[in-house]
């Protein structure tokens, strides 16, 4: 005859099952990622997303096994990378790092990284990382920041004055309007008291009236006798018009002109 010993493994199956269906639904997850992901043991590619293959340019068989010097523009870089890994070893979470990758045909990719240990209580298994693109957003944020700056520069260099004011107060007012006036910008700043600024009660009451009645979406010109800081009156044509038509709470700008 025969004993037979059985066991009640159902429980142990279902587990199994739940446990190979968690990890194919995480291998979907990390394969069809909008940001690239991969996993480094050794600074050594071990697993890439699809993702991470796009933005890199270089296909998964290309980069398992490769140093993660492989993707990135330069030795340095590559070297920069050494007190994030520091960090980490050292018990910090998370790290963030912008760095500039190379794809095979040498164009340059910005990304930003995170990365974070496995598992902390064992670095040897490695880390993980997401590279977002950021390329396009950084070139964005560069000509935003010309853009300004040539802004300011014309700001400044105008030969007109130029003032922002927003609740009847001086926001910003440019160098020809210090000249002009003789008020220097930390004295006009934020200051709320424009009556000074004109000849006569009927002058500055004019103005205001005129410009509580301008359309958000029209410009305002007219003549007014304006006083600097010695005292001495100014004949000024000035332009107002609203920094944003829909929302006049973001205030007016003005051009004055000596005429």
């Amino acid at each position: 005859g025969a004993i037979w010993l059985v066991t009640d493994i159902t429980e142990q199956r279902a587990a199994e099952e739940k446990l190979a269906q968690t990890l194919n639904e995480l291998g979907i997850i990390f394969q069809n990622a909008s940001i690239g992901i991969v996993h480094l043991v050794n600074r050594r590619f071990m697993h890439v997303n699809k993702t991470f293959e796009a933005i890199s340019g270089y296909s998964a068989a290309e980069l398992l096994g490769e140093s993660t010097r492989k993707v990135y523009v330069s030795d340095g870089v590559y070297a920069s990378f050494e007190p994030i890994y520091a960090a980490l070893a050292a018990g910090q979470s998370v790290v963030r790092v912008d760095a500039p990758l190379c794809k095979p045909d040498r164009s340059e990719v910005i990304c930003e990284l995170t990365g974070s240990l496995v598992d902390p209580r064992n670095p040897a298994i490695g880390s993980i990382w997401l590279y977002q693109d950021i390329t396009e957003q950084r070139a964005s944020e560069e000509k935003l920041a010309r853009t300004l700056s040539e802004l300011d520069l014309i700001f400044n260099n105008a030969n007109v004055g130029i003032a922002f004011l927003a609740n009847r107060r001086f926001v910003r007012v440019n160098r020809k309007y210090e000249t002009m006036f003789g008020w220097s910008a930390s004295e006009l700043i934020g200051q709320g008291d424009t009556r000074k600024f004109y000849a006569s009660d009927e002058i500055w009451e004019r103005v205001l009236e005129a410009v509580r009645e301008l359309p958000g979406d029209e410009i305002l010109r007219m003549d007014m006798e304006m006083r600097r800081a010695d005292g001495s009156d100014i004949l000024c044509e000035g332009v107002c018009s609203y920094v944003d038509p829909s929302d006049r709470r973001k205030g007016n700008i003005w051009l004055i002109s000596d005429v």
